[in-house]
């Protein structure tokens, strides 16, 4: 892509999946724009993702991608920016891209992917209230039985969104490093389960401070094990230990509970 604005007609898709229309199948590509002077606009009305990294018009087949410098705004009600789908798209790069406005997840990991690296990413005002505690900036899941494992989150920023930052769930061996969080809803960032998740060298902050009473952290470990958390910095909000194993919680700056 060029620099310049593209936007996507509504009634126009490429596929279907459970989660409505997606836009672009990304998988075995490489799809590289000029900066944030490349924006696609998606506004699918009920639902839907941009780039899903599959190969086929049913959502099936997943397949590894590289999205690179561009931004992607949704203009509708269109649930995801940017979905890594399987295990067949391990090895996926989303790197430099801006997300804007998602009304579930910004940019997505989920079912068995595997060894996926986002870096350098910005989301701003992803995950809407419409999706409670599933509206995230960037987000890490298992779906039933499959786990999630060795995603890297790297030196991305997350502004906005009504319920979490960045969520890892039921994921393993992933990494949160450099990262710079703000004006998050419930949650700045966290696991959920789990094993062996890092979260080191971030900044968590927020203008107001956050209620423990009300489910409101900075970073939040719930019934994880053998999590580390070190090197991090949270503002007006404290870091949780909830019924976790064996986690390492050391050198940060902030209250811990």
């Amino acid at each position: 892509f060029v620099k310049g604005e593209y936007e996507i007609p509504t009634n126009i898709y490429f596929g279907e999946n459970s989660d409505g229309p997606f836009a672009i199948p990304c998988g075995v590509a490489k799809i590289e724009g000029a900066g944030e002077d490349t924006v696609i606009k998606v506004g699918y009305p009920a639902g839907g993702t941009a780039f899903l990294s599959v190969t086929n018009r049913y959502g099936h087949n997943p397949a590894p991608c590289h999205i690179s410098n561009l931004k992607i705004i949704n203009t509708g009600m269109t649930t995801f920016g940017v979905v890594t789908d399987g295990e067949g798209s391990s090895g996926s790069v989303v790197e430099n891209v801006i997300v804007e406005d998602m009304i579930g997840v910004g940019i997505l990991c989920f079912w068995d992917t595997k060894n996926v690296n986002i870096k350098g990413c910005k989301t701003i005002n992803c995950g809407s209230a419409l999706a409670g505690q599933q509206a995230s900036g960037i987000a890490v899941t298992e779906t039933t039985s499959n786990i999630t494992s060795n995603i890297v989150i790297d030196s991305c920023t997350v502004i906005g969104g009504a319920y979490a930052g960045i969520g890892i769930v039921n994921a393993e061996d992933c990494k949160v490093v450099n990262c710079h969080v703000e004006d998050y809803g419930k949650i700045g960032a966290g696991a959920i389960g789990g094993k062996r998740n890092i979260f080191a060298n971030n900044t968590i902050i927020r203008d107001t401070q956050a209620n423990p009473q009300s489910g409101e952290f900075g970073l939040l470990l719930n019934e994880t094990d053998r999590a580390i958390v070190t090197g991090n910095i949270v503002e007006n909000a404290h870091i949780m230990d909830n019924d976790s194993d064996d986690c390492v919680i050391e050198n940060n700056i902030g209250d811990v509970l």
